[in-house]
């Protein structure tokens, strides 16, 4: 790690990341369920909703960079309290920001805070948590505006 909270890639010198401390938003109005990490490796699958851990929440800044170009990308997996889950120090211009859209409505102020503290050019919303996904199904892509994917509006 480098003094700005920089780590290298040990797979390609150009690929470098800060892993940035945040927080998870809540899951219901006002309640963050299961708080904590799990300990001790489970003998078998969780049978319980409390056995579940969100563990540590971490958003993610990659920078990728040859002599001609430098694209970063910030990630987050949870709605966040900016400024905690922000880059840490000036990094320069954000090129896209994967930032969460699951359960925003009830962590406000976000995504505006975060959006706000990083300027990105691009902004794409995402929520990947697919472990409620049945074995087999296949995933969907839909692209949408952003406006639809926040107010929930389609014209589908």
């Amino acid at each position: 790690m480098t003094s700005e909270g920089w780590h290298r890639c040990d797979l390609d010198t150009h690929v470098r990341y800060q892993a940035i401390p945040t927080d998870h938003g809540p899951q219901l109005p006002g309640v963050r369920l299961y708080m904590g990490q799990v300990r001790n490796p489970r003998p078998s699958p969780p049978t319980r909703a409390e056995d579940f851990k969100c563990g540590d929440t971490v958003a993610y800044l990659f920078e990728l960079a040859n002599k001609q170009v430098t694209f970063r990308i910030y990630m987050t997996a949870a709605p966040t309290s900016a400024p905690a889950g922000l880059p840490i120090g000036p990094v320069g211009p954000i090129d896209a920001a994967i930032i969460c859209v699951a359960d925003w409505r009830l962590a406000r102020p976000y995504p505006d805070p975060c959006i706000n503290g990083l300027h990105p050019h691009q902004i794409i919303a995402s929520h990947f948590d697919d472990f409620l996904l049945l074995s087999g199904q296949k995933r969907a892509v839909i692209p949408m505006p952003i406006s639809t994917a926040l107010c929930g509006t389609s014209k589908r």
